[in-house]
C-alpha cells in the first residue's frame, strides 16, 4: 500500500492507493531506529506521511511538483525529478549503509485518493 518498490535497481515511489486523509493534519514527532542501531528522531510537518525501507525514512509530502529529495548525514542534499531514486543512491538504501538520513519523496494531492 505505501508503494514502493525495486525496478531495475532503482527505488520506484507510486503511492496511487494512498488517500489524502492519511497524511499528517498536524506536525508530529517520529521515533524509529537507523541503520547504525541508533535512536532518532525526525519531526514529520503536516500533509506528510512517514515509513521507514531499510532503515531510512521515507516521507511523503504533499507538494505542487512531482520530485524526489534525498538528505544525506553529512548534511547535503539532492534533488531528482519525479518519483524515483537514481541506482548509486538506491545502493546506499538498500545496503544501509547509513549515508542516507531520509528521502522525501512530493507528490501532487491531485494524485491521491
Amino acid at each position: 500500500e505505501l508503494a514502493v518498490f525495486v525496478k531495475d535497481g532503482h527505488l520506484v515511489f507510486n503511492p496511487c492507493m494512498l488517500r489524502k486523509d492519511e497524511f499528517l493534519a498536524a506536525d508530529q514527532p517520529f521515533n524509529y531506529v537507523t541503520a547504525s542501531g541508533d535512536e532518532s528522531t525526525l519531526t514529520i510537518g503536516s500533509g506528510q506521511l512517514v515509513f521507514t525501507y531499510c532503515q531510512v525514512p521515507m516521507v511523503y509530502s504533499i507538494a505542487n511538483d512531482y520530485k524526489t529529495v534525498v538528505t544525506f548525514n553529512d548534511g547535503t542534499e539532492t534533488s531528482f525529478d519525479g518519483l524515483r531514486l537514481d541506482e548509486s543512491t538506491s545502493s546506499e538504501v538498500f545496503s544501509r549503509s547509513g549515508k542516507v538520513k531520509a528521502v522525501t519523496v512530493h507528490i501532487k494531492e491531485e494524485y491521491l485518493k
